[in-house]
């Protein structure tokens, strides 16, 4: 399996995943994580519906960031695999992954007959 050219993939997946990232929340290094940023603009709110408003784009953020941050997550887990030399095998049969489902999904932790099921690692 030429994992260069999947490290490739990811790493460009990662570059667009921080990019996405960046546009909604900050990254908190020391806890590795990241938050919603809160962007209010001038701090005088006094129609009920800008708070609203705000409030409705605040949960919609947070939910993208959830999202955005899970694949950020599955990503470098990715990355940290390939560099241990474990990347293309299923984490709960041990067998290869199809290479047709790591170019669908090249972070991909299991193989298709298995890709509801946990990890045996989490």
């Amino acid at each position: 399996m030429n994992t260069k050219e999947y490290k490739e993939k990811l790493l460009s997946e990662r570059e667009q995943l921080v990019s996405s990232l960046n546009e909604i929340g900050r990254e908190i290094e020391q806890k590795k994580d990241w938050v919603v940023k809160i962007e209010n603009g001038d701090e005088e709110h006094t129609d009920p519906l800008d708070d609203a408003e705000i409030s409705e784009e605040l949960e919609r953020h947070v939910g993208e960031l959830e999202v955005l941050e899970k694949q950020y997550k599955e990503v470098n887990d990715a990355l940290a695999r390939i560099e241990k030399g474990t990347y293309g095998i299923c984490e709960v049969c041990g067998e290869k992954i199809d290479e047709e489902r790591l170019h669908a999904n090249p972070s991909a932790r299991t193989c298709k007959e298995h890709m509801n099921e946990s990890p045996k690692s989490e």
